[in-house]
């Protein structure tokens, strides 16, 4: 991790912590920087969650991330995802229904309300996201 991710990570986690909307579940890439960059961010919130490290998002294609996150438990209503450009921007495009995101940089948090009552569903959703929160390290607070 560079020296600007180490920087940038801590913050992004200070304004995670003020947000309504915590992960309850984290799946992470087992990438090095991917998890400094999580843990970097995590430390910073108060709530307790899982991690889950997986080999399959390292630079893991839009359907690809679509399918790991069809297979999380209902138990789990919000998903934290850190993975990998470009796989992730086109993702956040994808489930907008329109390119919306040029590039989601290094910590860069995207918050989208879903339409479906089980993360199954996932990958075949009737209706675009709703963008909640797009925050980023480059953002005015």
């Amino acid at each position: 991790m560079n020296q600007r991710g180490k920087n940038s990570a801590p913050i992004m986690g200070q304004r995670l912590s003020k947000k309504s909307i915590q992960p309850q579940i984290v799946l992470c890439s087992t990438a090095a920087r991917a998890q400094a960059t999580a843990q970097k961010v995590l430390d910073q919130i108060p709530q307790k969650y899982e991690i889950q490290f997986l080999k399959d998002l390292y630079h893991a294609y839009p359907d690809e991330i679509l399918n790991i996150v069809s297979k999380v438990s209902d138990n789990y209503q919000n998903i934290m995802i850190v993975g990998h450009n470009p796989g992730l921007t086109e993702l956040a495009n994808d489930l907008m229904g329109e390119y919306h995101f040029p590039n989601i940089p290094t910590a860069g948090l995207v918050t989208f309300e879903l339409d479906i009552d089980s993360w199954s569903a996932i990958v075949d959703m009737p209706n675009p996201a709703i963008l909640l929160d797009y925050d980023y390290p480059k953002k005015s607070k």
